[in-house]
């Protein structure tokens, strides 16, 4: 038969289940990955014409490469990184209004270690100060 748990109870076996987890994570050097989970989420459409015609430029140019560190994809991987790189929204996204203009001075070309950089304090690191910290590390 069935019987429905008092809420002490199953605070409980969580407390005591979580507790196994980390000994269990802790005397294995493998992990369960790969589950398959399903969600549904609210995201902010991009242009992706804006996005190529910012990168084609900037290939005609002949300077595919990140605003903040330089590092150019295809001096470093050849063929494989020709025309790679990838596009960083300096006013984020998340603040627009429904169908916002963006121009393409608003987008800089950035690798993707810098990308994720920038993305560590979206509010407040722009292009330029991460593009300072780099410099004054070398």
């Amino acid at each position: 038969s069935f019987r429905i748990q008092s809420s002490s109870r199953l605070k409980h076996f969580y407390y005591f289940h979580c507790l196994l987890d980390r000994v269990q994570f802790k005397t294995t050097d493998e992990f369960a990955e790969g589950g398959i989970l399903y969600r549904l989420h609210r995201e902010r459409e991009r242009n992706s014409k804006l996005v190529s015609e910012v990168k084609e430029t900037a290939l005609a140019k002949g300077n595919l490469i990140c605003e903040v560190c330089g590092m150019d994809f295809y001096q470093t991987y050849g063929e494989l990184g020709k025309g790679y790189i990838e596009c960083h929204h300096k006013i984020p996204l998340a603040t627009y209004e429904p169908n916002q203009k963006t121009s393409k001075k608003d987008l800089a070309l950035v690798c993707a270690n810098c990308h994720r950089m920038l993305y560590r304090h979206l509010a407040t690191l722009t292009v330029d100060a991460l593009q300072q910290i780099v410099q004054n590390r070398y």
